[in-house]
């Protein structure tokens, strides 16, 4: 059952997180925008003129940050309270989707590969090859040792990754 229903963005909302203790809701779109909605009075807080092409990702870092990726090869990390942009950086490689690790200073984002790269500073610290594509979609274990992503190619399946073994990916057997 629908409870409510509210709109806002121009074009197609592309992800949604849900932070600060469930209140409040951050979407990123097609529009090129970031949107911050307060959940308890079904209403928009706060409008972010975010990237010069379509945000692809959002992910919260913590209570006070959000990290977006856009089709304009940036992320930027936000400060959710005031909309304040913290930080840009440029970084090569197609970004379509991002998770953060539990310690917030690293992220993962879907791209032609899996990428870790630090947020501080945008370097790549490692890459995961393993899908026949470009992956499309990531998450990471909330204790930070294994990811999940799929590609709409792969067979329409989810890849499960050990962050902790430098062979990666993780064999369907291994996984009970």
């Amino acid at each position: 059952e629908k409870l409510q229903s509210v709109q806002g963005h121009a074009e197609r909302i592309s992800d949604i997180s849900i932070f600060n203790r469930n209140q409040f809701a951050i979407t990123a779109s097609w529009d090129k925008l970031v949107k911050i909605w307060n959940l308890h009075a079904f209403e928009r807080y706060r409008t972010i003129d975010a990237h010069s092409k379509a945000v692809a990702a959002i992910s919260i870092i913590d209570d006070r940050r959000a990290i977006s990726v856009s089709q304009d090869s940036t992320y930027r990390i936000w400060d959710v309270s005031n909309g304040e942009q913290l930080k840009e950086e440029k970084i090569n490689i197609q970004l379509v989707d991002v998770a953060v690790f539990p310690d917030g200073e690293l992220a993962l984002t879907a791209s032609n590969d899996l990428v870790i790269w630090n947020i501080d500073d945008g370097l790549i610290s490692r890459r995961l090859p393993g899908h026949e594509y470009h992956a499309n979609a990531v998450d990471i274990l909330k204790n930070g040792t294994r990811a999940i992503s799929s590609c709409e190619t792969d067979a329409h399946e989810i890849k499960i990754w050990d962050l902790e073994s430098p062979n990666s990916l993780i064999a369907p057997s291994t996984l009970l």
